[in-house]
């Protein structure tokens, strides 16, 4: 069953592009990937601090982005210094920038344990949709969340993992069991039921450093999970965590109305 799951979702996601594949094998220190063309997914932010790529984001409306609360919580910065690429699989260059005008992390977040890590923010101007600038779906109470699509800017280099990639990557990964992801963080951190888990037992591949904030989409490229946190990047048994968007989704809808 999982792996009928899996195939549909390579032909659906992967037709036009690739995977990012990460290795921790001795000889190589170095992640093996492909960029995907922006038309892929089309929703896909580059939040930027001064200027800099920090983290992901997603469009969910013609005024509103979504992002991990964790993202903007930057105790010297002001909405003024933060903005967004759209409609661009590079992050340096191409499409357009978007300034924010307003930040509204969930009430309820901590920095903790990153319950509740999620952000929505208001952008000038607005984002003008076509093929290359899209916003993603929002869940309703069947989303599949088997298997998800993770994809951002972040660290290709499990060595130097705050080296950050040119251009926008995509990883596959199955969903692990809740009771397994909290077993395996056990005495280390702390998983809670707003968070769902995906990723290999035996690690390999993963989201890493400057992917915090983006989308975790499934097949039907609905919007399932925000990359919020892992234990380094594509280790063993370390499944990568993420906001659980369809807990929080009557939150998003009251914070980003059209």
């Amino acid at each position: 069953m999982e792996n009928t799951l899996l195939l549909c979702l390579l032909i659906t996601l992967i037709s036009e592009s690739h995977l990012i594949v990460v290795t921790h094998e001795n000889e190589s220190n170095s992640a093996e990937s492909d960029d995907i063309e922006i038309e892929i997914a089309p929703f896909a932010l580059s939040l930027r601090l001064n200027n800099n790529h920090i983290c992901g984001a997603t469009i969910i409306n013609s005024k509103w982005g979504i992002t991990a609360a964790h993202c903007v919580r930057s105790s010297i910065a002001s909405v003024q210094n933060y903005t967004v690429r759209s409609g661009s699989k590079y992050r340096e260059t191409g499409g357009s920038i978007h300034q924010l005008t307003e930040i509204v992390s969930h009430e309820n977040y901590s920095s903790l344990n990153s319950d509740y890590d999620v952000a929505v923010f208001q952008v000038e101007p607005k984002f003008k949709f076509s093929s290359l600038s899209q916003p993603i779906t929002l869940p309703e109470d069947d989303a599949d969340v088997t298997w998800g699509a993770a994809i951002g800017w972040g660290g290709f280099d499990v060595q130097f993992e705050n080296v950050l990639s040119d251009t926008l990557k995509m990883v596959l990964l199955p969903k692990v069991n809740w009771d397994e992801c909290v077993a395996d963080y056990i005495n280390i951190f702390t998983v809670t039921p707003r968070q769902l888990c995906y990723g290999y037992k035996e690690g390999g591949r993963d989201t890493c450093k400057g992917d915090s904030g983006g989308p975790l989409f499934n097949r039907d490229k609905i919007l399932i999970g925000i990359i919020s946190w892992g234990d380094d990047c594509a280790q063993s048994n370390s499944p990568g965590i993420y906001t659980y968007v369809q807990l929080i989704k009557d939150w998003i809808d009251l914070h980003t109305k059209d």
